[in-house]
């Protein structure tokens, strides 16, 4: 966009498949990301297989992934679509219309820390922000992808 600052460019990013992910808004100026939403090691090629975890992994590594509940609550919402996955896109886009309206007062919070002189101060705030929503994102599909189960077990049982 013309005529802003080149911080508070955003990009919109689904963890996974948009279809049980929602978007969140990642400014340019983000330094991290909540553990949830880092690389985990299972994703690496023959990791899977091994049972003990280096010490600087331990931690990521003790997260619930993200990238697990969305693909969770993918199956889920698949496997009965006619009941399910109505809902978790009613519920995924109410969530990410509550973030489009609160863009305009975060990007003028974060133009005000910039014109202030205080860069560190917006970036550290771009950062809380977009890290706190992805984890509102993340308890989100985790609820969902709960809710899902339970009623799936009442209504159809799991198939095997």
């Amino acid at each position: 966009r013309k005529g802003v600052h080149k911080e508070l460019g955003v990009l919109w990013v689904a963890a996974t498949t948009s279809v049980t992910a929602p978007f969140i808004p990642f400014y340019i100026a983000t330094s991290d990301v909540p553990p949830q939403l880092k690389r985990h090691r299972y994703l690496t090629s023959g990791e899977a297989t091994q049972y003990e975890v280096d010490e600087e992994e331990r931690g990521i590594e003790s997260t619930r992934f993200a990238l697990r509940t969305y693909k969770r609550l993918l199956y889920l919402a698949q496997e009965h679509q006619e009941k399910f996955l109505p809902e978790v896109t009613e519920a995924l886009e109410a969530f990410e219309e509550r973030l489009m309206v609160r863009q305009e007062s975060v990007e003028r919070t974060a133009l005000k820390l910039y014109e202030a002189g205080e860069p560190e101060l917006a970036r550290k705030y771009l950062t809380y922000y977009s890290g706190t929503e992805a984890l509102n994102g993340w308890r989100l599909g985790e609820a969902l992808a709960n809710s899902s189960e339970a009623r799936t077990l009442a209504l159809y049982g799991i198939r095997q």
